[in-house]
């Protein structure tokens, strides 16, 4: 009980680490101002060789703001002297501004005011790198409308639009995407808040190598995914809403991050770790919708590739797959889940070592994840359970499950108990052994008040744990009476139940 007590210890601890060390993010946006709404008739400037209380106005560098002249050049501009001037506020004031890609600068803001909307262009010429044949590859992969490339000190506000206007691109992946709507590269010091991003024609932010950001009242609908983040550290992403047609946020090689009171909204998954692992991570206060009232894109593509064929295929009528899909090769640590209300989607939690991305880093695992206060509805279908599973020679360390209602909607006959389940499991698409939660693999594992709930016709236990060192249960139980065999156990070592031990099963 002592290993226990600690175990919930470090959760705690962790906890607290982390929610101190990315809310503390320092705001070091030394611009100007960084203004909700600005006075026009005092802070617009009248030319653009003085302006008023460092605010740049991009109509006085020749911006037009009618949706159909190209102002992506006007706008550089006035970044451009903003940042030879020391830095500043740039306005986008009211109005329509067509562009093509727009380069960010250190130490200032960069203002959408209420009433504009910055419009991406169709013309794949407009967006620098797209079509250049000698970079083609991460160039045309990371171009964007809004780009950071290194550099510090920079806000992003005002609750305008970044219309990314679903510009498709034959030669981006799945043959269609084209740029992402906001995209920074190993830059520091990130302040976004109040913008709305709708239609991205590829991620609505992607961040690489970035450290010390935050995201506040964003939102995001449309295009392909939310907020992705790759080996960035020291983020808080609060108060958003996502209506995307692929992940909401996601990512890999996250360290101190937090999501909280974040409405998500997905066709595919609402969080998805990939291309690396999840260090000191929080999620909490979390509802997870499905369908997404935004439609999952790649099913417009009229490739006959076998990959993109088979993608469509899986989704089917369940475009959305999981809450959390934890797969991403690198080293899961300190991970708490807390306060989450799942609807209507396959599975509320896909946790597996070994995901369906190749090239697993020497340090992969999963260690210390807490998940707890968790309350999923409509799930299950078609016959899929939630997994954690860990792998014979990296087995999963210390998990702890708290007050978790999981009510299925899938409908199993008992032949399909015995279907073996892969080493390796890839997308959760279909787990049909239980309709609760699928457990192999993990040396420490706790679940205190469980709840499972599940359709009249469906034969399957609520719970299967296999290969487990250590197995804690207290009140973990079926809701239907006729359950008769809700808890599957299999070469399960120690077992204290109720505060019963046992050993060996």
């Amino acid at each position: 009980m002592k290993k226990k007590n600690l175990s919930r210890r470090r959760f705690l601890i962790s906890g607290g680490m982390v929610a101190t060390a990315v809310t503390m993010i320092p705001n070091r946006i030394q611009a100007a101002h960084s203004p909700d709404v600005l006075d026009t008739k005092k802070d617009i400037p009248g030319n653009q060789q003085n302006s008023v209380n460092g605010v740049y106005n991009i109509r006085d560098f020749g911006a037009k703001g009618d949706g159909t002249t190209i102002d992506s050049p006007a706008i550089n501009e006035t970044i451009e002297f903003c940042s030879s001037s020391g830095g500043g506020t740039v306005l986008i004031p009211p109005g329509i501004y067509l562009s093509g890609t727009i380069h960010l600068k250190s130490n200032m803001v960069f203002h959408i005011a209420p009433g504009a909307t910055i419009l991406g262009s169709k013309n794949l010429n407009d967006y620098e790198g797209m079509q250049d044949v000698e970079r083609k590859g991460r160039s045309q992969w990371y171009s964007a409308i809004i780009v950071g490339d290194k550099i510090s000190n920079i806000e992003i506000s005002g609750h305008g639009v970044v219309n990314g206007n679903n510009v498709f691109n034959p030669e981006g992946e799945e043959e269609m995407r084209g740029p992402h709507a906001i995209c920074f590269n190993k830059s520091q010091d990130i302040s976004i808040k109040g913008i709305y991003v709708k239609d991205a024609s590829n991620y609505a932010y992607i961040m690489e190598g970035c450290t010390n950001g935050s995201f506040r009242d964003v939102r995001v609908t449309g295009g392909w995914d939310g907020i992705d983040l790759f080996n960035c550290k020291n983020f808080l992403i609060t108060d958003c809403q996502f209506e995307t047609g692929d992940d909401c946020v996601a990512g890999g090689g996250w360290e101190k991050v937090v999501v909280s009171n974040c409405t998500l909204n997905s066709n595919c998954n609402g969080m998805r770790n990939y291309r690396g692992g999840l260090k000191d991570v929080i999620f909490s206060n979390i509802l997870i919708n499905g369908p997404s009232l935004s439609k999952h894109r790649t099913h417009d593509t009229p490739s006959k590739r076998e990959d993109l064929v088979y993608h469509n295929s899986w989704h089917g009528d369940y475009d959305s797959l999981s809450g959390f899909w934890l797969a991403g090769g690198g080293l899961i640590e300190n991970l708490i889940i807390s306060n989450v209300t799942i609807r209507d989607l396959r599975c509320p939690v896909w946790m597996s070592l070994q995901g369906s991305f190749s090239g697993q880093s020497q340090d992969a695992g999963i260690r210390n994840v807490h998940i707890s206060n968790l309350t999923a509805t409509g799930v299950g279908k078609p016959n899929v359970a939630s997994l954690i599973q860990g792998s014979v020679d990296r087995p999963i360390e210390n998990i702890l499950l708290t007050n978790i209602t999981i009510q299925s909607v899938s409908e199993g006959t008992k032949d399909m108990v015995d279907n073996p389940v892969p080493e390796r499991v890839g997308d959760p698409i279909e787990l049909p052994n239980c309709y609760g939660m699928y457990c192999r693999y993990i040396k420490d594992l706790e679940m205190n008040n469980i709840r499972f709930i599940k359709p009249d016709k469906d034969e399957r236990p609520a719970l299967i744990c296999e290969k487990i060192d250590h197995l804690q249960m207290d009140n973990v139980r079926s809701m239907n009476e006729s359950d008769r065999q809700a808890i599957l156990l299999r070469e399960v070592k120690i077992l204290k139940r109720n505060g019963r031990g046992s050993t060996g099963n």
